[in-house]
This record gives structure tokens, sequence and C-alpha cells, in this order.
């Protein structure tokens, strides 16, 4: 069952990771708006925040080995190229908005993979990544879920010591989703109302989580144990929406990101949540993945991915998606930066929610 998981996510990712070691690229442009060009950074940022905990984590020498050394090589020189001004694939990180976002992406799969790809990189590249990193500082995150982007890039310059880390901007997503945005029932708001979507999985848990595992500063701690235990609320909700045959409610915006509805999940998992039966969980996203993988168009004569949630259904993806906005769907494998040994794998299959309750 793991090498299913391990071939659907390497089956992704390569061609993405391959796009950025030529001379131009060939993702196909998609939905994209003309002139802009954020999608090459969409597709690496994404590909990069689901892949990271399967390039970290250390498995026994054999097939699956050998396969985490070549995308790890795959990954670093994806990285060089995409940093690199004086690269053709050089990736201009304030072009747009959006490319708060897909940094932000980017920088929470670095801090997912510190040992596989930061510290596995040359200090010119290193340079160059904080450089274009720090561009995005003049982009004023929208009042909603996109302040969490602000967040994590900063998280990601106090994890590697940057003298000028600005702790005003995690201290500002803590409060407000502390104070102002927390709605209940393990869901904070998308700003200040609640919004029927899968942003809470998507984005602001994932993020809010993260912070909170790789700060050193301890000065958050008072809040820690509040926003972890929503969290594993919150995935609780989304693993009872998965059907008895990986069907699950399509609703809100974004859905073209597929089974990246289950980031939150995906994310419990990788942190062991001991709330959940992992067997039962692991059963039931892997008949999503199976589900939403069964469609034949998923992917397009070159092998990337192609936009809308059950096939390639472009009437689907709003405005902003386009054809790198799909590989957020990646983050539904972060469970393969656990052992192989580890519980999530090893136990049996087991009845998850609506399995139980449909099953005759």
């Amino acid at each position: 069952m793991r090498k299913y998981w391990v071939d659907s996510l390497t089956k992704m990712a390569e061609p993405i990771l391959n796009d950025f070691l030529g001379e131009k690229h060939n993702m196909p442009r998609e939905n994209v708006e003309e002139g802009k060009n954020v999608c090459y950074l969409e597709a690496l940022g994404r590909i990069i925040c689901g892949m990271a905990p399967w390039l970290e984590v250390k498995l026994p020498e054999g097939e699956e080995k050998e396969l985490q050394r070549k995308f790890i090589d795959l990954s670093r020189r994806a990285l060089a190229n995409a940093t690199n001004p004086n690269h053709p694939l050089y990736v201009n990180f304030t072009e747009h908005n959006q490319n708060l976002v897909d940094t932000a992406f980017l920088a929470q799969g670095l801090l997912r993979a510190p040992n596989a790809l930061w510290h596995g990189l040359d200090d010119d590249v290193k340079n160059n990544i904080v450089k274009c990193m720090k561009m995005t500082r003049r982009i004023r995150p929208y009042y909603n879920n996109w302040i969490c982007f602000s967040a994590i890039i900063e998280m990601f310059f106090h994890y590697i010591g940057e003298d000028d880390f600005d702790d005003t901007r995690v201290d500002y997503v803590i409060r407000t989703h502390e104070y102002h945005w927390y709605k209940g029932d393990g869901f904070y708001g998308d700003g200040e109302s609640l919004a029927f979507n899968y942003y809470n999985s998507f984005v602001i848990q994932p993020i809010l989580m993260d912070i909170f595992r790789i700060d050193k500063t301890k000065q958050w701690d008072r809040y820690k144990d509040g926003f972890l235990e929503r969290a594993s609320v919150c995935a609780h909700h989304l693993e009872s929406v998965i059907m008895p045959d990986g069907t699950f409610p399509v609703v809100g915006r974004s859905s073209c990101y597929r089974y990246g509805a289950f980031h939150l999940l995906a994310q419990a998992m990788l942190y062991e949540d001991k709330t959940f039966s992992a067997g039962a969980v692991r059963a039931a996203m892997e008949a999503v993945i199976k589900k939403v993988q069964s469609a034949p168009d998923m992917y397009d004569e070159n092998g990337f991915l192609t936009l809308g949630v059950y096939g390639h259904q472009p009437h689907m993806a709003e405005w902003y998606l386009n054809s790198g906005s799909a590989y957020f769907c990646s983050t539904v494998f972060l469970p393969l930066g656990l052992s192989p040994d580890a519980d999530f794998w090893t136990e049996k299959d087991g009845d998850w929610t609506q399995k139980k309750i449909w099953q005759q």
C-alpha cells in the first residue's frame, strides 16, 4: 500500500521538477492570465510542500530509498535554478501578489525537510532562496488566510537564524486567530467570517501547527495546546466526510486542489495524532486518492496535472487557479514522512466513520 502512495506522489512530482532543469518550461499554462508566470512558482512551491516529509524520512536501503535520493537531487536542482537570477527559469518572486502564497508553501516545504533540502544546498543557493523570499515582504497580505503566508515565511527565517526575523507577523497571526477569528468546533474564520470551504485544511490550521512545531523562542507556548486541540477536532471533521467509496463533498472555492482538501488530516497523521485509528484513516485517505485518480484525464499526455476535481474539469477553476495551482493536491501524501514501520503503515485497514455508518 505504501508503494502505491509513493508511486502516486512521484508520478505527480517528476514532470514538475524536471520542468525546472532545462532552458524553458514545458508545463501547460491553463487558465493563466497573459503575461503572468506565477504558475511556475505555484507548481514548484506546492509540490515541495507536499513531498517534503517523504524526502526527509529515514528509510532502509532499497528501492524506495533509491527513489528518495533521486527526488532529493531533483528538488535541490530545481530550487537552485528557480532562485538563480542568471538562470533562464528564474522565478520573479514579486511579479504578482500570488507569489506570496507560493513562497509560503515553499517555505513550509523547506521547514518540513530541513535536512534533505535546506541543509543539503550550497551556500549560494541558500542565499538566493533567502533573497527571493525576502522580496515578498513588500506584498501586503489580504485580511484573511493570507496573513498565515507572511507568518510561515517569517518562521522559515526564524528557523535558519536570520537576524531580521519579524516575529510581529507571527504574533499577529496567532493573536488574531486566538482572539478574533475562532468560530468554534475546530474552525476559524477565513478572516472575520466563517467560509464554507476547506481553507481551514488547505492553509490555516496546517500553517498554525507548523508555527508551533518549529518555534524555538517558545514565546507562544501558552497558546499551543489550544491550537493543537482545535486542529485535531477539525481533522476529525475531515475524516468524517469521506464516503465509503472515497468521494467527499465538493464545496467552496479552490475545489481543483482535489484531495488537497485533506491537507490537515494528512498532517495530523504525519504528527501521529493518537486520537485517530491510524489504519482506518489510512484506508479512508487511500480510498479518496484512488477515487480521484481513477479519472483517466487527471493528467495530460505529458504527465502534467489538469485542472479539475475528477479529471479535467476546467470549468471548476476560479480565475486565480491555473495549471500550477493543481499541485497543491500533493499535500495528501504527507504521511509518507512517517517511517514504514509506523502505525499508519502497519495497522490493518479499518472502517472509517462513513463506512461504519453505511455498510450493511
